[in-house]
């Protein structure tokens, strides 16, 4: 093997010398055909086996090298096994002008064999798409050579173990593969445990593992799991037949005796009948225990070995599942959408494990990104999914989800087009552009009528006025279905009315009067006076904003102010200084709410009274785009990231005034729509970046059913559940008045409603109640530490346990009793940081159960324990810590089946924790609180629920046939790449 296989034109000699000297010099082994042996069969045999037994594929890039058919071979062979690709400059090239050279080259009979009826230009251009992935490394000023090596260097070096080992067994497979894939090549034992190690991984790593590494450790391991399986079974064969010897033994022996029992009966003639009938009732009796001897050895050997191979396949079971959680839970801190599907897949099996099960719910719940909507077809076949170089410039949502536009520009064949994704079923097809459009500037959804595409364009008519005409077509089929433009004036905006109407921004140049105009009724409904500093920039997020209505426009008039005006009026419903830099407006549906960038602010005003009602600081940034839900209750910005830490999509819920979405990887944001529910939000960046495709991003999470503030003072909260689970009070200690005060909150709705009780709380610190008060836990100092002691509601003790946790330290120990009395929950710091401050470094769960001397002890948080709760049930229980994590038990099992997150211990004073805890009568919800009155209430669904719930509402990307072979999941793909598909994505 060696480290860097080097690709190169002929007319490179020279510097290719030069190169692979300062490779020696470093101890870095390079190939290079240094001969020119002509293309026979030994000869591209050699290269191939330089190729795939190299760490990285050096391509030298140079008019030569483009052109040259041997090249172009040699890239595609080392796609195809997925090397590490590293392109250097030698010399600029034009790969239009080398691709026309390269079609006018006739392909010798060699070639031809090796291309095998591949079209060589195909190759090339796949190829270079393939390369251009890549940084580049730039050798093209001799002077620079030293620092350019040495970057060079760095990049060969560069996660060098993960690299090496893909060379180590692909040569491995190869072999495999040569020797017609028989079992004595595969990987055994220690091999392919660290092969598959290796192999899990591989997720997001360049190059990711070959069809044929996937391929080689899948059957490695499955040839493994046949031999440990024919070794068990031998085991048991060995096992019964000495049984059966040992049987056999025994029955010898027995026979022997009785043939001495029969030659004294004959010496003894007078005895001789009643010795012979009781020898033969002696000798039935015998054969009958020798055969239920045998039969019952027999069973206890096949019941062994059942039961061995039971429990063998429990533990792959297990292992695969635990396997594909662990992939799961790294892909989804990533916000790889793989994420849920291998979650999935973790639970298909029979009782899953808790981290199976908590996998799920972290890959489906948290808001993020949901599905990145592919430009090109996936088969899952390497060499047949290089993405062509398209740039994602404007996108549209329908309201409801179903549809996905995007204005696409094709680079290399220079041309535009408009890709509509059917996000339900997750197909795609593209429509035509009218042949007499130069361009189109953006693309909207009709607000209710999915079926209807408003395409904004540019184009030149005969007397060379441009015009913007806005064409409508339908997204299933392009046909235009209807046109409008005026041929004075310049379209800057669409919107589409919910009265089906379609209005038009439009002004005589970007400093004149604002227009709006009704395209449907051929009316104008407004014209106002803009500011003439402002440069309202086609195609992107305008200082002006018309609401869905048709009704109300927001917009910066000249006098430097912002106004919102009444069209069908033409007054001010709204009017408040505002500074001019960078400003971006966006009204919601019935134009009640107004959000404003400017600054590097953001507010959401209310308009009838001017309210601010959300303000957030968004600085040093470019902001491309804004826009608000129907009702102005989520507000969604995008950003130009310039590659920057920053982020570069942000969503609020505007009526909390918290942030929802706050997006960490590096990519630009043109333009971001948004559902009418506020649920989805689709982003789309006109950069080539990580991201340049259409995304479309989950917004809220959906285990929370409420999250709200309470407004109450005091230092005891109780939350009860009614008996149907749909309201929940909230009741804190005695107000200033007094008198106790409890709030009603509809679960359905957040409203509220206050109550005012005649009889106070009364509450022993020293006495942990149940839910439903039927009964209680005490703690006392005993002979040995701690004495804990259940009663019933009669008073009478129940149950007494010794217990020598941490309780001492009251400030981090608690005692919940379930509700039936059958368990007690200790909660304690089993380790201490800080014993002075109360600082818990391990926190365990004591789970006591009447009848039972020893407790369950579960190891379960960071911090110290706060809160309990149970269901009603008794069949899971809910801990809370101090760094606010809640964590769902399973009590039969002792696993933790889930994880709730999104409390703060910085929403208030530092010494803010989980202060109250409850379960929902139906036992499908938890409700958590705050000591500074944050309250949220979360959704539990069991595991069926939660399975169905994330196929019916998150986007289960489909394995490649690659990832199925990598992550051992079956069906397998077909021999012409026919994936199997999931549940399809209903938003």
């Amino acid at each position: 093997m060696s480290d860097v296989m080097i690709s190169y034109s002929r007319k490179d000699t020279d510097f290719v010398r030069r190169l692979h000297q300062a490779l020696s010099q470093q101890k870095r082994e390079g190939w290079v055909d240094w001969e020119g042996i002509p293309l026979t069969a030994d000869w591209w045999s050699e290269i191939c086996h330089a190729i795939e037994s190299a760490d990285t594929f050096l391509f030298v890039i140079s008019p030569d090298s483009l052109t040259s058919p041997v090249c172009h071979l040699e890239i595609d062979h080392a796609r195809r096994h997925n090397k590490r690709l590293v392109p250097i400059v030698r010399r600029p090239s034009d790969p239009t002008e080398a691709f026309g050279v390269l079609a006018a080259i006739p392909a010798d009979a060699n070639t031809q064999a090796r291309l095998g009826g591949r079209d060589l230009l195909a190759i090339a251009r796949d190829n270079w798409n393939a390369l251009s992935r890549h940084n580049w490394l730039t050798f093209d000023q001799d002077a620079e050579f030293t620092a350019n090596f040495q970057k060079l260097i760095t990049a060969l070096d560069m996660d060098l173990d993960y690299i090496r080992q893909h060379t180590r067994l692909l040569m491995r497979a190869k072999e495999w593969e040569t020797a017609r894939r028989i079992g004595a090549s595969l990987l055994r034992d220690e091999e392919l445990a660290a092969a598959q190690q290796w192999l899990a991984s591989s997720g997001g790593k360049d190059p990711g593992p070959s069809e044929l590494h996937t391929q080689y450790i899948f059957e490695s391991a499955q040839e493994q799991q046949r031999l440990e399986q024919a070794e068990r079974e031998q085991q048991a064969r060995e096992l019964l037949f000495q049984k059966r010897a040992a049987n056999r033994a025994r029955y010898l022996a027995g026979v022997s005796a009785l043939a001495a029992v029969v030659g004294i009966a004959l010496s003894l003639f007078a005895f001789s009948q009643f010795t012979r009938a009781q020898d033969e009732a002696d000798n039935r009796g015998t054969q009958e225990r020798i055969a239920v001897n045998e039969a019952q050895s027999r069973g206890t050997q096949e019941q062994i070995a059942v039961a061995a191979a039971a429990t063998a396949d429990r533990r792959a079971i297990e292992s695969q599942s635990l396997f594909l959680a662990g992939a799961a839970q790294e892909l989804t801190d990533s916000g790889d959408s793989l994420g849920l599907t291998l979650a999935l897949a973790a639970v298909e099996v029979e009782d899953p494990p808790g981290e199976a099960q908590r996998a799920l719910a972290d890959a489906a719940y948290p808001a993020g990104i949901a599905y990145e909507f592919p430009i090109h077809t996936i088969t899952g076949n390497p060499s047949l999914d290089a993405a062509p170089t398209f740039l994602v410039e404007y996108s549209a949502l329908s309201a409801d989800g179903r549809w996905a536009a995007g204005k696409v520009y094709d680079r290399d064949l220079q041309q535009q087009k408009i890709m509509i994704w059917d996000v339900q079923r997750r197909t795609r097809h593209d429509i035509p552009i009218p042949a007499e459009v130069d361009g189109v500037v953006d693309v909207y959804f009709h607000p209710t009528d999915a079926n209807q595409l408003a395409l904004l364009t540019v184009s030149v008519l005969e007397n060379n006025v441009r015009i913007y005409p806005v064409y409508i077509v339908d997204p299933a089929t392009g046909i235009v279905q209807d046109m409008y433009y005026n041929d004075e004036t310049v379209t800057y905006g669409v919107v589409w009315g919910n009265n089906g109407h379609l209005y038009l921004l439009e002004a005589t140049d970007p400093t004149g009067p604002l227009r709006v105009w009704d395209a449907t009724i051929s009316r104008e409904l407004v014209t106002v006076r803009t500011a003439p500093t402002l440069f309202f920039n086609v195609g992107f997020a305008n200082p002006f904003a018309l609401s869905a209505d048709g009704e109300r426009l927001a917009y910066i008039a000249e006098d430097e102010t912002l106004r919102v005006v009444s069209t069908n009026l033409g007054v001010p419903v709204l009017e408040q200084p505002t500074s001019l830099r960078g400003v971006l407006l966006a009204l919601n549906d019935d134009g009640s709410r107004l959000a404003i960038y400017t600054d590097n602010v953001v507010q959401v005003l209310d308009v009838a009274s001017g309210s601010v009602l959300l303000n957030a600081a968004w600085p040093n940034q470019t902001i491309r785009s804004m826009t608000l839900d129907a009702a102005g209750r989520t507000l969604a910005m995008g950003a130009y990231n310039s590659g920057s830490s920053l982020p570069s999509l942000r969503v609020w819920d505007v009526d909390r005034g918290r942030e929802l979405i706050s997006s960490a990887a590096s990519f630009d944001v043109q333009q971001v729509a948004i559902t009418n529910d506020g649920q989805w939000v689709l982003t789309n960046s006109d950069q080539i970046t990580r991201r340049n495709n259409l995304v479309l991003w989950a917004v809220r999470s959906a285990d929370v059913v409420l999250d709200t503030q309470m407004e109450f003072s005091g230092a005891l909260w109780r939350l009860k559940f009614s008996d149907d689970s749909q309201t929940l009070r909230v009741t804190n200690q005695a107000g200033a008045e007094g008198d106790p005060l409890s709030v009603d909150l509809d679960l359905a709705t957040g409203e509220e409603s206050s109550i005012i009780l005649d009889v106070p709380i009364i509450e022993t610190p020293d006495v942990w109640f149940s839910a439903n008060g039927a009964y209680s836990v005490t703690s006392a100092p005993a002979t040995v530490d701690y004495e804990i002691t259940l009663t019933d509601a009669a008073g009478s003790t129940v149950a007494t346990w010794p217990f020598s946790g941490n309780v001492a330290a009251d400030f981090s120990t608690i005692f919940r009793p379930s509700e039936d009395g059958r368990w007690v929950a200790v909660g304690g710091c089993d380790e201490y940081i800080n014993i002075t401050t109360g600082e818990c470094g391990r926190a365990n769960v004591w789970l006591f159960e009447v009848g039972r001397e020893t407790p369950q002890i579960w190891l379960s948080h960071t911090g110290s324990i706060t809160a309990f709760a149970w269901s009603p049930d008794g069949e899971f229980l809910v801990s809370a810590d101090t760094r606010m994590l809640l964590v769902v038990w399973d009590v039969a099992t002792g696993q933790a089946m889930r994880y709730f997150r999104g409390h703060s211990n910085t929403t208030g004073p530092l010494n803010n924790q989980i202060v109250a805890m409850v379960v929902s009568p139906d036992g499908q919800s938890i409700a958590s609180l705050e000591w500074y009155g944050r309250l949220i209430v979360w959704r539990v669904d069991t595991l069926s629920e939660l399975i169905a719930w994330s196929r019916a509402n998150r986007y289960v990307r489909d394995l490649t046939c690659n990832e199925r072979l990598q992550y051992r999941i079956e069906p397998y793909c077909s021999a012409d790449y026919v994936v199997p598909t999931s549940t399809p994505f209903a938003p």
